[in-house]
């Protein structure tokens, strides 16, 4: 669903010109998918979809980061992600030896939901989830997006 929902978005924004967030959540509504403001926001992220000047003076999203970062980062999460321990509202994040600094990029481009940041050593990233999110929610969406790698891989 979430794969299908992105791939959907990508295409509103390449064929029509939306400049705000209400837009495109009407052209989702239209297709059958109806996706909160929060949900929106974090699909936007994690594609690379930004916003843009135009030349009439207006603003219309578009794609910044080619479709390669993101399956980038989705496979550095495959190949280099080992565990991830909560402790209050800061993530362990294990990964193989050298893959702290892809797997902390990789989340700061998808940025699962509730993650703020990241700070990256040899083999360890230390994650910081907002105060707002149970860090749970934030491991169980770090393991969707390895999942969802897999599932689109």
């Amino acid at each position: 669903m979430k794969s299908r929902r992105r791939n959907l978005i990508l295409k509103l924004v390449r064929d029509h010109q939306i400049s705000n967030q209400e837009q495109l959540q009407e052209l989702l509504g239209a297709q059958g998918f109806d996706v909160n403001q929060g949900t929106l926001s974090r699909d936007l992220r994690g594609l690379g979809v930004v916003k843009r000047p135009t030349a009439d003076g207006g603003a219309r999203y578009v794609r910044a980061q080619p479709l390669a970062d993101h399956e980038l980062a989705l496979a550095n999460l495959r190949a280099l992600l080992r565990e991830v321990i909560a402790s209050q509202n800061l993530l362990v994040i294990k990964t193989r030896v050298g893959g702290a600094q892809p797997v902390a990029l990789a989340l700061d481009q998808l940025l699962p939901h509730g993650l703020v940041g990241t700070i990256a050593g040899d083999d360890t990233v230390l994650g910081i989830v907002a105060e707002t999110t149970e860090p749970q929610e934030t491991i169980e969406a770090i393991w969707s997006l390895v999942d969802e790698g897999l599932v689109n891989a």
